[in-house]
Parts: structure tokens; sequence; C-alpha cells
């Protein structure tokens, strides 16, 4: 066996243990493993493209390998579907065809910021039809890593690396969203569902995620990361430390449903409703030099002939900045008002009348302001 030296040969690697006991239709042979291995260059300041890739390789082993071993049966009830099918948890395996074919989107943080901060439209029918938007069937929503979400303080908040979206036709979108800045290590995922009448959005999401048993997936994928036997190291670990890890774990899915879940659906609806609206919000960068890094760290770079384009989401667009009116210092002032922290002012989607007779109805997006305060922090 040829010896493991690069991140590129773990990649190959586990595509090949992966597709050991795959059918032949479902395995993912060398070169399509090479064209997705060179498909994307990160642009700088975004997390790198090749080691989130071998990530997601790793956990699809995992997992698989987990689930090949029956090791949680007891863990995910079964679900009955609509249509009256029984889905069974324990004959669910990743594929890794359909984990690897999706197109990369790079956001930039003041639209990312902007969509967080906006409230979602409550109009049933502009979100169905923006949720069956067929321009953009799978793409992943890569932050950059400075970006932080102000909403909440908690790891998620901090710690966002990507979020992904896969249309399931006449059923919704499959949102999985990605934690840890440099890989994507930990996958939280939901999906939002088509509603067949003017119901709560969220509150239907939130009620699928519950029926069905989302957050017992969500826990047996991060923790096959500890509980795959063909790991050597994890055949070195104690029951205690795979339990400390178990209670972890939980916990993380648990902050999730109940902190973060709402915010990561304000977000998937907002972009979509924008790419209704304005589809030109997506561009292409071609690449000005044929040489790309190698590597994070020092200028180690390598010659490519053919140097992937970076696809942008937001490359022009500004977030609104308005500034907040100073108060004089002077005592008869004081009582006007208070210096004021830096801030969102929420935006929102508003129906607007046009057209003749202004008979026609649409959906338009009023920005949220950001409010840059003028109170002075204190230091120590």
């Amino acid at each position: 066996m040829k010896k493991i030296k690069t991140t590129k040969d773990k990649f190959f690697y586990l595509v090949k243990r992966t597709n050991e006991p795959l059918k032949f239709e479902f395995k993912f042979s060398d070169e399509e493993a090479l064209s997705v291995w060179n498909r994307d260059i990160s642009p700088y300041g975004y997390p790198n493209y090749q080691k989130s890739l071998l990530t997601k390789a790793i956990r699809v082993f995992d997992f698989n390998t987990c689930q090949l071993h029956k090791m949680f049966d007891e863990l995910v009830p079964s679900v009955k579907q609509d249509d009256g099918t029984i889905n069974t948890f324990s004959d669910h395996v990743m594929n890794l065809k359909n984990e690897f074919e999706v197109s990369n989107f790079y956001i930039t943080d003041d639209l990312a910021h902007s969509l967080f901060n906006t409230e979602p439209p409550n109009d049933f029918n502009f979100i169905k039809n923006a949720l069956n938007l067929d321009v953009l069937p799978k793409i992943n929503i890569i932050f950059s890593n400075d970006f932080k979400l102000n909403s909440i303080d908690n790891w998620f908040s901090k710690e966002l690396h990507s979020i992904e979206l896969r249309q399931v036709k006449d059923q919704g979108v499959d949102v999985s969203v990605y934690i840890n800045k440099g890989t994507g290590s930990i996958m939280q995922s939901f999906r939002i569902p088509l509603t067949k009448n003017d119901h709560c959005q969220l509150c239907e999401t939130q009620k699928f995620y519950d029926e069905n048993h989302r957050g017992a997936y969500n826990y047996a994928v991060n923790m096959s990361t500890y509980l795959n036997p063909d790991n050597s190291l994890n055949r070195q670990e104690t029951d205690e430390f795979i339990k400390e890890r178990g209670q972890g774990m939980s916990d993380v899915v648990n902050l999730f449903r109940k902190e973060s879940l709402p915010d990561m659906y304000t977000f998937v609806i907002n972009l979509f409703c924008l790419l209704t609206q304005q589809p030109d919000i997506i561009s292409v960068e071609k690449s000005a030099s044929k040489y790309v890094a190698t590597t994070n760290k020092g200028f180690a770079s390598k010659k490519m002939n053919n140097v992937p384009n970076v696809h942008w989401l937001g490359a022009d667009f500004t977030t609104r900045v308005q500034y907040s009116k100073k108060i004089n210092t002077d005592l008869s002032d004081i009582t006007r008002g208070k210096p004021k922290r830096s801030h969102w002012r929420r935006g929102h989607w508003h129906t607007i009348l046009q057209g003749p007779g202004k008979l026609q109805k649409k959906l338009r997006w009023f920005q949220p302001v950001f409010i840059k305060g003028h109170k002075q922090e204190v230091t120590q």
C-alpha cells in the first residue's frame, strides 16, 4: 500500500475505504475524486477548500462504518412517511457522490450580516416560490474566517464555517450547518419543509425537526468520529472519554435546536428570497494568477494550468451604515439620551404595489442598517 504522506493521499485513501462496501453505482471513481479535489481554490481569508473536503470524507467514512456495525440502531427511531413507507435509520448511509456534488459560493461578511439581520417574509406563496428556485439545487455557502454572528453569543456564532443547501423536490430544502472555522468538523442539519397552507414556516421547520428525530441523527453523525471501530485511535479511548464526548455532543445538539436553528432558518429563507429578486448578487471572479498557495503558512505556491474561478455572493454588496448622534457632555444635555453602542436595526420584507393601477404585488427587501455607536468602551 502506498504510504499516506499528504492531505491529498489521505483523501484518496478515505474514498477507497468508503467505496469498499458500496454497490458499483454508488462508488466514487479516482477520476471523480481528482476532479472534486481540484474543483475549487479558496480565496484569501476563507477556510481551506481541500481541508474542508478531507473533513467531509472523514465524516462519510466514519458514519458509514458505524452504520455497517449497526451502532446506532437503538438511537434513532424509525419514522413513518406521508406515503406510508417506514424510514429506518439503520438503512441510511452517506453517498460520496451526493456529498461532494455541490457548488461552493463564498459570501461576503456584509451580505451575510444583512441576511442574518433581516426578518424573513411572512408571505407564504413568496416563500414557497423561493424555495422552489431551480437555479441552485445544491450549493454550499462558505463564510469568511472573520465572520461572527452578532445575534447570539455562543459557540455557533463564532465558529460558523458554511451552510449547505439541497433542494428536495416537492418537499423543501435540506440545510446542513457546518461548525468549526478551520474544517467544518461539526455538522447540524434540518429541513425547511414546503407547507401545504399558510402556516408559520419556522414553526413547521421546528416541528419537522422534532418529529423526524433530526437531533438524534445529528448526534449519531458527529459521534461516529469517536465510535468508528476501524479507527485505531478510537480503540485506545476509554469508556469515560467516550461518555464525556457523548454528553458534550448532546449539549451541542440541544443548543443548536434551541438557539441557532431560528437564525439559520432566517439566513436561508432570506437568501433564497433575495436570489429571486436580485439574481445578480451572484458573480464569478477569474483568477489573475496561475499560481496558488499550497499552504496557509508561508509563501509556498504551485502552478496550475486551470485555476478554478471563485463564485461570490455579494461581491459588490455594501452594508448600510448610519452614525448615531453624539450627545453633548454639558450637564444640561445629559438627560436627553444615553451614549449608544453599535447595533443592527433589523431589515424586513415589505409588499409594494406597482404596475398599471398598482394592482401588481411585489416583495421588496429593505436592508438592515448598522448603527455605528459612539459609546466609549471601558478598557482595563
